[in-house]
């Protein structure tokens, strides 16, 4: 049996994951911002705990986190947003990024010592369906040189 210790679990992957690591008999500690549906997943087993907080918020990270000792991590929590064809709006750039890319850094920083430690994790990249960057339509073939 494992710890697993799931961001992004109130919705979408996160959940599907804490429900699977739980119906396997694993501890889950299931991290969201949403209160009503981490309640709700938590009463799907006795195997899952939850962490309430929002990890764009670098104090409330650490404060929810530190201290946490899981064998695995999952960092599944991401948006995605995307920008009009030939626009740029930062605002919207500077949300996807703070979730998508600060909100792992958070939760690396509140986790440190156990990643120190040398107790394995696993990496999520919400950002490679997340991404602002990719406009609304395909992309271009490459060239042939």
């Amino acid at each position: 049996m494992m710890t697993v210790l799931i961001t992004g679990a109130s919705s979408g992957i996160g959940t599907g994951l804490a429900k699977s690591f739980a119906a396997d008999g694993h501890l889950v500690i299931a991290c969201g911002r949403d209160a009503s549906r981490l309640a709700a997943l938590q009463q799907l087993s006795p195997n899952i705990s939850v962490r309430l907080f929002d990890m764009t918020d670098r104090d409330a990270c650490r404060q929810a986190l530190t201290g946490c000792f899981a064998d695995l991590i999952i960092l599944c929590a991401g948006t995605c947003e995307y920008l009009d064809h030939g626009q740029v709006d930062a605002a919207l750039v500077e949300r996807v990024m703070a979730t998508n890319f600060l909100g792992p850094v958070n939760c690396l920083a509140a986790l440190q010592t156990q990643l120190e430690a040398g107790i394995g994790w696993c990496w999520s990249a919400p950002w490679r369906t997340g991404c602002p960057s990719r406009a609304r339509k395909p992309m271009a073939p490459p060239r042939r040189r």
